[in-house]
């Protein structure tokens, strides 16, 4: 079954997020596919993969800005995403520079 990634539910916009959380350092590890995986199943995952795999840093932003307006409307739906994408980018045990950026960055955007 495709994902549209025109009409994504929640879960499934959270999962891209993940996706992209977890690929800003070019690569989404085992680790990270499996702290995914574990929140929302094998197939979930798999099949928004198959689309995130396919959009650019810009397309995934702009799809992060379309969707933020439909499914994060409260303060407190960016504190879990950020606590969700902390934990994907602690999975190797510490926050690299370039992953607190991203966090600090996400936050803004998804605090506008």
């Amino acid at each position: 079954m495709d994902v549209n990634f025109n009409q994504w539910t929640k879960e499934e916009f959270l999962v891209y997020l993940m996706l992209y959380a977890a690929n800003i350092d070019g690569k989404i590890t085992a680790k990270e596919q499996k702290i995914i995986c574990g929140k929302v199943g094998q197939t979930m995952y798999g099949e928004v993969f198959e689309t995130f795999e396919t959009h650019n840093d810009s397309v995934c932003i702009q799809n992060i800005l379309g969707y933020k307006e439909k499914y994060l409307n409260a303060t407190e739906d960016v504190k879990k995403i950020i606590e969700e994408m902390t934990g994907i980018f602690m999975e190797d045990g510490k926050i690299s520079n370039t992953e607190q950026h991203i966090l600090h960055l996400t936050e803004k955007l998804l605090n506008r």
